[in-house]
C-alpha cells in the first residue's frame, strides 16, 4: 500500500503535456516550460535576427522624421535677396560679390549667434532622431521576440500579450536609451577616445534593450520570477556587445562612423543590431535552459 500510494502522490506524477511547473522552494528560478530548452533558444535566436532586420529597415525609413527646424530669422537672413539674385542670374555681378554682399549684410557677432543657433537647431534635431531610432529598433526586436514566444508556447492570447509587452517595453526603453546614448557621446565627447566612448554608448543602448527583452520573455512566459536570472545572463551579455562592435566595425567598415548612437552606414547598422540582439537573445536561452535544468533536478 505504502508503494502504491508513493506512485500516485501529487510529488511523483509526471508533469501533464501544456503544463507549467513550479518550484516552491526557489521562486526566483521557478520555470519549467512545455517547449525544449533548444527550441526557445532557437526562438529568441530567430526573433532576434529577423527583429534586426525590421528594425533597420523601419530605421532607414523614419530615423529622419524630425527634420533640423531652422529659425525663420536665421533663413532669412541665408536667403539672397530677390534683386542681387536677379543681378546675378543676368551676370551683372558674379558669385564673389554676391557673397560679399551677404557676408556685409550680417556682422561678425550676428553671425556667430546665427550659427549657434543653427547648431542648437541640428542637434535637438538629432537628438530627438536617436531616441526614434532606438525606441523602434526596441520595439522590433522585443515585439517580434513576445510575439513568438507566445506562439512557440502554443498560446494566441500569451502571443499577442508578449506582442504588445515588447512594443511598450522595446518602445519605451529604447526611447530612454536613445536618449542616455546620446547624452553620453555629447557629454563624453571631449573626455575620451572615440573607441572608450562608444563602448559606453553603445553599452546603454544595448542595455535597455536587454531589460525590454528580458521583461518582455517573462511576460510571454507568465513567469515573473524569472525575470533576475534573465536579467543578470542579459546586460553582461550587452556590455560584451558594446564592447565587441566598434572593434569589429572599425575593421568591416571603415568608411562609416562607429562612435554615434546610430551608426552610419546600413551595412554598419545591421552589424550592431545583430551583435547586440543575438548576443542577449544568446544569453537569455542559456539562463532559461540553466533554469529549467536546476529546477527539474529539485
Amino acid at each position: 500500500m505504502s508503494n502504491l500510494s508513493s506512485q500516485h502522490s501529487p510529488e511523483s506524477r509526471p508533469l501533464a503535456k501544456g503544463k507549467f511547473s513550479a518550484s516552491h522552494d526557489d521562486a526566483n528560478v521557478a520555470v519549467v516550460r512545455l517547449v525544449s530548452g533548444g527550441r526557445i533558444a532557437g526562438t529568441l535566436l530567430l526573433a532576434g535576427v529577423c527583429g534586426s532586420f525590421i528594425g533597420i529597415l523601419l530605421i532607414q525609413q523614419f530615423g529622419n522624421w524630425f527634420p533640423v527646424q531652422i529659425p525663420d530669422d536665421v533663413k532669412a537672413a541665408k536667403e539672397i535677396p530677390a534683386d542681387v539674385k536677379e543681378q546675378s542670374d543676368r551676370g551683372e555681378i558674379s558669385g564673389a560679390d554676391v557673397m560679399g554682399i551677404m557676408m556685409g549684410r550680417i556682422t561678425m557677432d550676428t553671425r556667430k549667434e546665427m550659427q549657434s543657433r543653427l547648431l542648437a537647431a541640428e542637434r535637438d534635431a538629432d537628438f530627438k532622431n536617436s531616441r526614434l531610432a532606438i525606441a523602434l529598433l526596441g520595439l522590433s526586436l522585443a515585439g517580434l521576440t513576445g510575439l513568438l514566444v507566445g506562439l512557440l508556447c502554443r498560446s494566441w492570447p500569451m502571443s499577442l500579450v508578449g506582442l504588445v509587452a515588447g512594443i511598450v517595453f522595446g518602445g519605451g526603453l529604447g526611447w530612454l536609451g536613445g536618449m542616455a546614448g546620446f547624452l553620453l557621446d555629447e557629454k563624453l565627447f571631449n573626455l575620451l577616445e572615440d573607441d572608450f566612448r562608444s563602448m559606453l554608448v553603445h553599452g546603454a543602448v544595448f542595455g535597455t534593450i536587454a531589460v525590454a527583452v528580458s521583461f518582455t520573455v517573462v511576460t510571454a512566459l507568465k513567469q515573473p520570477a524569472a525575470i533576475f536570472r534573465f536579467l543578470a545572463a542579459a546586460i553582461p551579455a550587452a556590455v560584451l556587445a558594446a564592447v565587441l562592435y566598434p572593434v569589429s566595425a572599425a575593421v568591416l567598415f571603415t568608411a562609416d562612423r562607429v562612435d554615434l548612437t546610430l551608426p552610419s552606414g546600413f551595412g554598419n547598422r545591421m552589424c550592431w543590431s545583430l551583435m547586440g540582439a543575438l548576443l542577449i537573445a544568446g544569453a537569455i536561452g542559456y539562463s532559461y535552459n540553466r533554469t529549467r535544468d536546476r529546477v527539474q533536478t529539485q
